[in-house]
């Protein structure tokens, strides 16, 4: 609440007199504050917000480049449906980008299936922790993918 509308400043939780006018009066100031707290919502987390993607926000849409983030749909109360949507065509509409989304299971293998062909050229740092990392990645992948499926069907 920014009392300083009122002509009012506050410090350290009271209340003082401050040497700026008021541009509205105390009355309208609690109006508005009353309207403000009615027309509150509390925001519940949505029911996917559990069900977040490994990918969400590292991939970038190719068309747009901008980033992808999952979600899902459900069929029949019983198959569910994953992928990563484009932002900008989640916002925008899907005419607004040609990629719109991509399946999340194919592209979420296809990046398992081609990691380990990526070289760290010219970067002896980096290849040696990619070397190091790129396995552990391949060995928790399914266990992850396996964790990620059972709390989204939960």
């Amino acid at each position: 609440m920014n009392v300083s509308y009122t002509g009012k400043v506050s410090y350290n939780g009271k209340l003082y007199d401050g040497e700026h006018e008021a541009v509205i009066d105390e009355g309208l100031f609690e109006k508005v504050q009353e309207r403000i707290k009615y027309n509150r919502h509390d925001r519940k987390i949505r029911a996917n917000a559990k069900c977040a993607g490994l990918l969400s926000q590292l991939l970038r849409c190719k068309s747009c480049d901008c980033p992808m983030i999952h979600t899902y749909s459900v069929k029949d109360k019983v198959k569910k449906y994953r992928y990563y949507v484009c932002i900008k065509a989640q916002k925008l509409g899907y005419v607004t980008c040609p990629t719109r989304s991509v399946n999340a299971q194919e592209i979420e293998e296809t990046i398992v299936e081609y990691l380990p062909r990526i070289e760290m050229k010219n970067n002896a740092m980096l290849d040696g922790k990619y070397r190091m990392v790129v396995p552990k990645v391949l060995s928790l992948w399914d266990v992850l993918i396996a964790l990620l499926s059972h709390l989204c069907l939960s």
